[in-house]
């Protein structure tokens, strides 16, 4: 994240990990803007690790905080430090802002999370997939990329060649046949 500090991104996902090295460094103050793409209405945010200083129970000296928009003057959502990895996080709007702060001693792991803009109600047909959990759509290109934008990895399980692939395999009877999507409308595209 600190190499991303200041900036707006506006993909439909991606990691955003604390720092590059082992343990995150001393006396940062960076924060970043997640914007859902055209297209898309509302950011969710998944939590894959953390692993950040903390004095007490309710003391952070290491820190992330999720505000609810497009500034730190939005509704804080999270400040989180410790070791207990938040639960999800979903935007009520096309915006999350987030605040990664160290202070000038020990540092942990950081943290390690998913962001993922989505949709709810109907999938486009041809650029969408259908999470089983949560009735949200993700980009199709989301699909198999090895990152958990569905709760329940569903975007991930089906992959041909384990993530990264690219195409699903889905298995019937004795004849296997290899797709580039399924929707959850029930339709199957064979490419």
């Amino acid at each position: 994240m600190t190499e991303e500090c200041g900036s707006t991104l506006t993909n439909a996902g991606d990691r955003l990990v604390s720092q590059r090295s082992t343990h995150h460094t001393s006396n940062v103050d960076c924060t970043i803007k997640l914007i859902a793409p055209y297209g898309f209405t509302n950011i969710k945010l998944d939590f894959e690790w953390l692993h950040m200083e903390h004095a007490t129970s309710t003391t952070c000296y290491d820190y992330i905080e999720v505000y609810d928009g497009y500034t730190s003057l939005s509704t804080i959502v999270l400040r989180a430090c410790g070791t207990t990895t938040p639960a999800d996080i979903f935007s009520s709007g096309n915006s999350l802002t987030l605040r990664f702060y160290s202070d000038s001693s020990n540092s942990g792991r950081g943290f390690s999370l998913v962001f993922t803009a989505y949709n709810t109600g109907s999938c486009s047909a041809s650029d969408e997939f259908r999470c089983s959990v949560g009735d949200i759509c993700i980009d199709r290109s989301l699909v198999c990329d090895c990152k958990r934008n569905c709760g329940n990895n569903a975007d991930e399980q089906l992959c041909d060649g384990g993530c990264g692939a690219g195409a699903v395999t889905y298995s019937v009877g004795v004849v296997n046949f290899a797709v580039s999507m399924v929707l959850s409308i029930g339709y199957l595209y064979i490419m």
